[in-house]
């Protein structure tokens, strides 16, 4: 365990190498992967569990593997693309996970040649009927929704359903509660096997701890995957650039 400082996660992954390790798991936050990424000091199989922060690279014997939200951002713009969408309104909450979330989607959309007609932060409080209607300001023939949890659910309802809306993970907060989760009745997310498909052969065989929601669901069954020692998923994960088991839900 660290402070997570740059120099003190440096300084314990140098000291869990001298003391014999043969792989490390860790560091778990951006900073931390970010220090390490930086230090050229990774001299065994080491697996973070996170993304960097920045724009660090990420080098052999270093393998980021997290539950980063600009991945998932990414591949929601690539499904949409596969959908046919080409002409994408952006719906964010205000605040750093939101604006980290809308720039990867849209960055990821220019790429494959779309459109983004607007991109609108809506602020607590605002009026429904507004976002509604600048919403159907700009015709778009998707919506991208950067939000999570209760907030999603919200906007899922004042936008309405004249748009097929995407989204992150974020969104499945309450997976096992279906009369909270009927408000986001035709939203495509992407989430982990283990979250929307219980029965998937990567999540059987473990137990499954009543409570466990949202992320906490998501690191227990990295750990899991971990404890099983399927670290050659992990690596071909890491290389194609996806963050971990993908599923569709709807």
């Amino acid at each position: 365990a660290t402070d997570a400082g740059a120099e003190s996660v440096v300084a314990a992954y140098g000291a869990a190498v001298e003391a014999g390790a043969k792989a490390v798991v860790g560091p778990m936050t951006r900073s931390g992967v970010a220090a390490l990424a930086a230090s050229g000091k990774v001299a065994v199989p080491t697996l973070a569990l996170n993304q960097p922060e920045g724009d660090v690279a990420v080098k052999r014997p270093l393998y980021a593997f997290g539950l980063g939200v600009e991945g998932e951002s990414r591949h929601v713009a690539r499904l949409a693309w596969r959908d046919g969408a080409r002409n994408v309104v952006v719906v964010s909450t205000p605040g750093a996970l939101g604006k980290r979330t809308r720039e990867a989607f849209v960055d990821e959309w220019l790429v494959l040649g779309g459109v983004v007609t607007d991109v609108l932060e809506v602020l607590p409080g605002a009026d429904p009927a507004a976002l509604r209607a600048a919403v159907e300001r700009k015709p778009a023939d998707a919506l991208f929704l950067a939000a999570g949890g209760e907030t999603a659910r919200s906007l899922r309802l004042q936008i309405g359903g004249q748009l097929p809306v995407y989204a992150t993970s974020q969104v499945n907060t309450a997976p096992a509660d279906r009369l909270r989760n009927f408000d986001l009745a035709g939203v495509r997310f992407v989430d982990m096997p283990w979250i929307v498909q219980p029965d998937h052969p990567s999540a059987a065989g473990f137990a499954r701890p009543a409570g466990l929601e949202g992320d906490a669901a998501r690191f227990y069954a990295l750990n899991q995957l971990l404890n099983r020692g399927d670290t050659r998923r992990i690596q071909q994960r890491n290389r194609s650039q996806t963050q971990h088991d993908i599923a569709i839900a709807a």
